[in-house]
């Protein structure tokens, strides 16, 4: 049988169990039309983007993820060789690439350092910050 999840009921789902997940990161997911509950296939106004579903992929690829046309892959060589805390490591890359389903990205036009600062400031907010960002302090910038 189909799902009837709506983007916020899924989103609040994986949140809700994500204790340690603040809801800031939570509020820069939801778009003005899911955080009310409400879903429809018209966008009603030109800054909200419809999304009313998100598949995800766990399969052998290149890198850690990727995320386009409302699909997530995350590759499975990467979670099966990853040393440390591997659930908080896969909820990290998840917050980072739900960020991107729900990002504008001016057509292709937006800065990909922009894109994917935006990403990692929500990761970062959800406190999934991984081992290999440099600590406050010892950066060079």
């Amino acid at each position: 049988m189909p799902s009837t999840a709506t983007p916020a009921t899924a989103t609040a789902a994986f949140v809700s169990k994500q204790k340690s997940a603040p809801k800031t990161a939570y509020k820069l997911w939801l778009t003005p039309q899911t955080s009310s509950g409400k879903s429809s296939n018209k966008t009603t106004h030109p800054t909200e983007k419809d999304v009313l579903k998100v598949t995800l992929f766990i399969e052998n690829g290149d890198g850690v993820a990727f995320a386009n046309n409302n699909q997530i892959h995350v590759n499975a060589n990467y979670l099966g060789t990853y040393k440390g805390d591997l659930r908080r490591e896969f909820n990290g890359v998840l917050y980072h690439k739900m960020t991107h389903i729900w990002q504008w990205d001016g057509n292709g036009q937006t800065s990909v350092r922009l894109i994917e600062g935006i990403a990692d400031f929500v990761r970062l907010k959800a406190n999934y910050i991984p081992s290999h960002w440099v600590q406050p302090g010892h950066g060079d910038r």
